[in-house]
């Protein structure tokens, strides 16, 4: 792969990691871990990152994936055909009380952090990571969107004013 294919609208994060660890280890530079943060989940801090590898390091696992629970619930989602026939995403009776959901999570993009073995490689997919670290919805806003955007700026001036009224 040549560096060019790494940066077209198509090109896969993992390729450009997988060809960077390999340019690095052409040069000697060896590492045990490869922490991957998207610049699109700009709300996490510091912290998060540190208590992250500290929970991966103290683990079993070899990678660990950020994550925050979601409101929707996939208990209620649906696929549809083109007849508009709606079909249940899973295979389980809807009629419960939202109460009586279990937790569910989503990847929210802000922290990966994978062990740099024989398994990293451009078939390995760092949404799938066995291991995680939940964060609050409020550092997971990862933007796609402009009402993302938005939303980021929101919490970013709250922190400005907290930040304000600290050196008072």
């Amino acid at each position: 792969m040549k560096i060019p294919e790494l940066a077209t609208d198509t090109s896969k994060t993992i390729d450009a990691l997988v060809y960077t660890i390999k340019e690095l280890d052409k040069l000697g530079e060896k590492f045990n871990y490869l922490v991957l943060l998207q610049p699109t989940t700009p709300l996490r801090k510091s912290y998060h990152i540190d208590e992250a590898l500290e929970n991966l390091m103290k683990s079993p696992y070899n990678d660990l994936v950020s994550v925050c629970e979601v409101k929707e619930h996939p208990i209620l989602m649906r696929t549809m055909d083109k007849n508009n026939v709606l079909y249940n995403l899973l295979n389980t009776n809807s009629t419960m009380r939202r109460q009586d959901f279990s937790k569910v999570y989503i990847v929210n993009g802000a922290i990966y952090i994978n062990k740099l073995d024989d398994s990293f490689n451009s078939s390995k997919s760092l949404n799938d990571g066995n291991f995680s670290y939940i964060m609050d919805e409020k550092f997971s806003v990862d933007i796609d969107t402009y009402l993302d955007i938005k939303i980021v700026e929101y919490y970013l001036e709250e922190e400005r004013k907290e930040f304000i009224k600290l050196m008072k």
